[in-house]
């Protein structure tokens, strides 16, 4: 029985001739079933196999015919379904070389039948799988995906690998070429809650991505970064299982290292560049990063540069060396490496230009390509890039950003090779290198932009010391002292001895202002004897001398008193009375001092009169029941209130806001009262204007204290 006529083996259909195939046994007619099938195969005529295949699984009408026939004698059916389900792998396995009419027939089969039979070919021929399933993407499913990648046959592994990363990409709404997106999507957005075929898409990438060592597929590891968009983008869920493989050692994490470091999309380099600060990965992102073909390589890093202001990602980037190839504009990076060339710099946005001079100063720079990417920031054509490549350039570089058309990019060159707020910031005395920064200086005072020339010129008065009038000059005054005391005292007593007028006043003015007048006491007392200098430069001396408590300088002071010059005859007055205390009850001005203040309070000049008034009114001191100890202060003010002398009158003025406000009462004593009156009567009676308005502001400060006195005596009823 095991003998096949050989009509049945010549006929193409199944069945053949009706009667020699329905006088066969049923074990027969499976045993001609097989055997046609083998033989076909045997042959390799697929043609034959197919149609053979074809018309039991969608049998024509004529044959449908037979069949019901053949049922009918034969009460005991065979595996039918079992049949079929062979036939369909043979047309499965063979779909490449089926014809149309095959391919439809196996169309209309139960799909029921097409997944038994692809379940039965993944063991047997996977590859066959991979092939009918790339021309039926509908029938694709997630475990057969998973079940082909994980074969042992390669070539179905990575067809399957390529199907499913084009069906996971589809299903994730990016393009079909990722290599080419300019800003991929944020994924976050799309893995919302309930969305489960995205989920189950991005767990899948996950446990393949574990499985690396059974399908060396590098595809999925790429598949993988572009899902994994950088540290912290992911909060939970699959994404953030993948952002996870590459912060810490995982059986993924090699064929991650694979992927970034052997990418050659734009996108695998900008995920290395945000992966950078990554242990697991950071060697093979620093070779990814070390190496860009195209612009678009570029543009995707830089246009993220902020992230080189982080510490560790700056310190990663020192291990990348900058080759460069001369031109003939100088050195610039070599084609293909970290940095753009001129050419390839000139196509990036403003964005990525902006932070492309603070990644390439992380990196291991040549002197003369750093030099030129500087440079070409002084020239972009954007604001915002100038500005970034500006806070980079060297002093004298900054001085061509002070020039610059916008306003802000020339204000902020200016303030930042401006030494305001420096504390040490230049040497004295001024060297050479410090003698062109002032020079520059000078240049930048020319500048179109107001606020430019405004630095510019607080900082030609940072430069001179000898601007007392400054704060900026009083600054760098102090720092040199502070730097280099000994050179500083020696400069002082050379401009002391060798200036002319102005500039020892202005020498002597420091002098008092840093305190240093016992280190030129000397000078000072040669220079209070009106007959050897000027009386300006005496007068000054002598204020100076007042600051110094040595007897020697005092003793000056005292023979100034009767000086000829009546400016040093008034400082030398204040000078005999700083050092005098303010008590109350007793006189504490010294016998000789006492008697000078005596003599000098009826002098012509008013400034003399009234420094010698006010000496005796704070030394004085008030008895009990308000009485002066020694009237002859308060009498004096009270007679200098009523003489007819225009500045006298208004030096009387300025006394008595003096004395008269802010405690006035323990100063004068009972004389209060009369002595607020006569001023009041001042502000509005004199015949003076400047007496008016001096004594009209003395009396409103003299108010305003009887208002404050008397509210804090009405509170204090009211809390009794």
């Amino acid at each position: 029985m095991t003998t096949i006529p050989r009509t049945a083996a010549r006929e193409k259909s199944l069945y053949g001739p009706f009667r020699a195939f329905t006088k066969l046994s049923q074990r027969s007619q499976l045993v001609v079933v097989q055997k046609a099938l083998r033989d076909a195969q045997n042959r390799g005529d697929r043609g034959a196999l197919l149609e053979l295949a074809s018309s039991v699984l969608a049998p024509t009408r004529k044959d449908r015919d037979r069949l019901r026939r053949w049922r009918e004698l034969w009460p005991t059916r065979v595996n039918e379904d079992e049949i079929r389900g062979d036939l369909c792998c043979v047309i499965i396995a063979n779909w490449s070389h089926a014809s149309d009419a095959v391919r439809h027939r196996l169309s209309e089969a139960p799909p029921s039948l097409i997944a038994r039979a692809l379940r039965q070919l993944e063991q047997t021929d996977p590859l066959a799988v991979t092939d009918w399933l790339c021309h039926h993407p509908e029938r694709v499913t997630l475990r057969m995906l998973r079940s082909l990648i994980l074969a042992d046959n390669r070539d179905a592994s990575n067809a399957a690998t390529g199907l499913f990363c084009g069906s996971a990409i589809a299903a994730l709404g990016l393009a079909d070429d990722p290599a080419i997106g300019d800003r991929l999507v944020g994924f976050a957005r799309l893995v919302a809650p309930g969305n489960e075929d995205l989920e189950s898409t991005i767990d899948c990438v996950a446990n393949l991505v574990n499985r690396y060592e059974d399908h060396q597929q590098r595809d999925l590891m790429t598949l993988a970064l572009l899902l994994a968009e950088g540290p912290g983008l992911a909060t939970d869920g699959p994404l953030k299982r993948i952002a996870s493989m590459f912060e810490e050692e995982t059986p993924g994490t090699t064929g991650l290292r694979a992927a970034i470091r052997r990418g050659s999309a734009p996108f695998v380099r900008a995920r290395a560049w945000r992966w950078l600060a990554s242990e697991p990965v950071r060697a093979a992102a620093i070779d990814r990063i070390n190496r860009a073909a195209s612009v678009h390589e570029h543009e995707v890093v830089f246009r993220e540069g902020y992230l080189v202001l982080r510490a560790s990602r700056a310190a990663t980037l020192r291990m990348i060396k900058v080759r460069a190839t001369k031109t003939v504009r100088g050195q610039e990076p070599a084609r293909g490496e970290a940095l753009p060339t001129v050419s390839q710099r000139d196509a990036l946005t403003p964005s990525a230009r902006r932070w492309l001079l603070d990644c390439a100063q992380a990196m291991q720079l040549p002197e003369g390509v750093a030099t030129q990417m500087r440079g070409a920031g002084l020239t972009d054509p954007h604001a915002w890039v100038r500005w970034a490549h500006q806070r980079h350039a060297t002093p004298t570089e900054l001085v061509d950003y002070v020039f610059d058309d916008d306003a802000r990019v020339a204000r902020s060159a200016a303030l930042a090779r401006s030494p305001a707020g420096g504390r040490s910031w230049t040497r004295w005395p001024i060297r050479r290198a410090d003698q062109a920064r002032l020079a520059a200086t000078g240049h930048a005072t020319r500048s179109p932009h107001k606020q430019v020339r405004a630095i510019a010129c607080g900082d030609a008065r940072r430069m001179n010391p000898w601007l007392v009038n400054t704060s900026e000059g009083r600054l760098a005054a102090r720092e040199w002292l502070r730097s280099d005391r000994s050179e500083f005292l020696k400069a002082i007593r050379q401009r002391l001895e060798d200036g002319d007028e102005s500039e020892r006043v202005d020498a002597i003015k420091l002098a008092r202002l840093l305190r240093i007048g016992v280190a030129i006491e000397p000078l000072l007392t040669a220079m209070a004897d009106e007959g050897a200098t000027q009386c300006r430069v005496a007068a000054t001396a002598v204020s100076a001398l007042g600051d110094v408590e040595t007897p020697s300088a005092q003793a000056s002071v005292r023979r100034a008193l009767g000086a000829s010059d009546v400016r040093v005859r008034a400082n030398a007055v204040e000078s005999t009375l700083r050092h005098v205390p303010c008590t109350s009850g007793v006189t504490s001005l010294d016998g000789q001092a006492y008697g000078s203040l005596i003599e000098l309070k009826g002098d012509e000049h008013h400034r003399v009169r009234a420094n010698a008034l006010r000496g005796l009114i704070a030394g004085g001191g008030i008895a009990r029941g308000g009485r002066v100890l020694d009237p002859s202060g308060v009498d004096g003010l009270q007679t200098m209130l009523t003489d007819s002398r225009d500045m006298h009158r208004l030096a009387a003025v300025w006394l008595a806001e003096r004395t008269l406000v802010s405690g006035g009462q323990h100063r004068v004593g009972v004389a209060w009262d009369e002595l607020s009156r006569r001023v009041a009567a001042m502000a509005v009676r004199d015949e003076a204007s400047a007496v008016r308005t001096r004594a009209l502001r003395c009396a409103k400060r003299l108010l305003a204290e009887i208002q404050v006195a008397t509210g804090d005596h009405e509170e204090k009823v009211k809390y009794a």
